[in-house]
């Protein structure tokens, strides 16, 4: 199995307010709100230590994100479409815990577990 990696950029990818109000919309449908907001009150837990789920909003689209990974693959969608089955990856600029988590949920039946096994290897806990 060929493990490829794509590089990583902040480029902007919609520009434009047309766009971006659909985007919103489609948060706001989904339960996301207040997309970007730094609520501190949400990266840390009751003894003050950060718990890594800020801005606000990205965990739960990236709970989103895994769930439709999870449908495509549990609907067959993936090896109907490649005639294989290939993980879906889900990630952040960093990794953070919570993009290992929701890429596990996503491939069910340890689909992504080479990715998932060699990012440990990579950035042991």
């Amino acid at each position: 199995m060929e493990l490829c990696l794509f590089r990583q950029d902040e480029q902007e990818i919609i520009g434009d307010e047309e766009s971006t109000n659909i985007l919103l919309q489609w948060y706001k449908e989904n339960g996301i709100k207040d997309i970007g907001y730094e609520d501190e009150t949400l990266m840390y837990d009751e003894d003050d230590n950060y718990i890594g789920k800020g801005p606000n909003g990205f965990y739960e689209l990236l709970q989103v994100v895994s769930d439709v990974a999870k449908r495509l693959h549990d609907n067959i969608v993936i090896i109907n479409t490649f005639n294989k089955e290939i993980s879906i990856i889900i990630h952040d600029l960093e990794y953070s815990w919570y993009t290992v988590e929701v890429t596990r949920i996503g491939n069910p039946n340890g689909i992504a577990n080479i990715f998932l096994e060699a990012l440990n290897q990579e950035f042991p806990e």
